[in-house]
């Protein structure tokens, strides 16, 4: 006798994903279309990165966001090892007064992460003291973003640059006026 059909992994593969979608989730995808894969379990398994397809939640904070991410990680049995580091402190933007020697005049304002013992990270910003407050508001709004990313993929991403005199990742931030595109 010849049976044909799904085997029995893609059987149970396909109703996980099933039930998954029912309940509102969804695997996280990156731009190329590919699933993110948030580490391994501590039997070496793959642990697929998941997204809420109706969030619960409208804007949560970075903390709000690490923590869960952390919470989420501990649940699935993610091996310690394999898990992104907390934010440890709230991000507040501070105006650099004077500006820093040497900096590019079309730098807006930089971004600092470095690594802490217990896993965290450390958090340091600095503003140009003649921006406006719309730069400001862009600014925060971009420090908040690349400190998601750096928590949820490392440096890579971004193009952040390590500094060989105190181990501290790096990135610069610009302003660009994208006129009518920025409208559509």
């Amino acid at each position: 006798m010849h049976m044909t059909g799904s085997s029995l992994h893609e059987s149970d593969w396909g109703a996980v994903m099933r039930d998954l979608t029912a309940n509102g989730w969804q695997p996280s995808e990156s731009e190329t279309g590919e699933w993110i894969f948030d580490g391994k379990t501590a039997e070496g398994r793959d642990v697929i990165g998941l997204f809420g397809v109706d969030p619960i939640v409208s804007e949560p904070s970075l903390e709000e966001m690490a923590t869960a991410s952390l919470e989420l990680l501990a649940l699935a049995g993610v091996a310690p090892s394999e898990q992104p580091a907390t934010v440890s402190t709230m991000i507040e933007i501070h105006r650099q007064d004077p500006w820093l020697e040497g900096a590019d005049p079309v730098h807006i304002g930089l971004l600092m992460v470095s690594s802490l013992p217990d896993g965290g990270l450390e958090l340091s910003n600095y503003l140009r003291p003649d921006a406006t407050d719309e730069e400001e508001a862009a600014f925060s709004e971009w420090v908040d973003s690349r400190v998601v990313r750096f928590v949820q993929s490392g440096p890579e991403p971004d193009g952040w640059m390590q500094r060989k005199s105190d181990g501290r990742w790096q990135l610069w931030a610009r302003m660009h006026d994208f006129g009518e595109l920025a409208d559509m």
